[in-house]
């Protein structure tokens, strides 16, 4: 039974070197002015310290897994009341999950085509691959706060290259080519299963 794993210290270790090494990852994250969380659990992802997050125009901090490899991270985002994020791309992949608050995203690619959508606490939608995408608080009293789950640290760690993984012109027409419809919903909910 799951209770009765024991993990050895070496196969701990394993994980504990990868976490600490000096990878393009870990380098990128002191850069951009963040602390990372290494834990288990993080009992309440809506109450964890987030630092100014000066690139974004938030406030942030990373979460990696203690029991796992760095090929997915997770960060939580603040947005100040009224404000919105920097545009951002990224070849990597990016779920996000709201966790209080209320606004809308806009998506783009380099061919022109732009959608919007709003959001509030619980919606959950993933940016399209290497689209431009801003996010914005749509509330002048109230930050809000999301959790976005990435493959990010496997890809600064493939191509040791920020400007190459942020700034890549390149659209995946086959991943997001503008659909008005992109963001809406395409078969109802059945309990607590969405159709994939």
């Amino acid at each position: 039974m799951a209770k009765d794993t024991i993990v050895s210290e070496e196969l701990a270790k394993k994980f504990t070197t990868e976490k600490d090494a000096d990878t393009p990852y870990r380098r990128w994250i002191a850069r951009e002015g963040l602390e990372v969380i290494s834990a288990l659990h993080v009992p309440d992802l809506r109450t964890v310290d987030v630092k100014p997050w000066p690139r974004r125009g938030g406030k942030g901090v990373y979460i990696n897994h203690d029991a796992s490899r760095t090929s997915n991270d997770c960060y939580v985002c603040e947005i100040a009341p009224g404000k919105k994020l920097e545009p951002q791309r990224q070849l990597f992949e990016e779920m996000i999950l709201v966790l209080s608050g209320r606004g809308s995203t806009s998506v783009w690619n380099d061919a022109g085509k732009r959608i919007t959508f709003e959001w509030k606490q619980g919606a959950m939608f993933a940016i399209p691959l290497n689209a431009w995408h801003q996010h914005f608080n749509g509330s002048g009293q109230d930050a809000v706060r999301f959790v976005a789950v990435t493959n990010g640290p496997s890809v600064m760690n493939l191509y040791d290259d920020p400007s190459f993984v942020f700034n890549t012109q390149y659209d995946f027409p086959n991943r997001f080519a503008g659909e008005p419809d992109y963001f809406s919903p395409k078969t109802e909910p059945e309990g607590f299963l969405l159709p994939t």
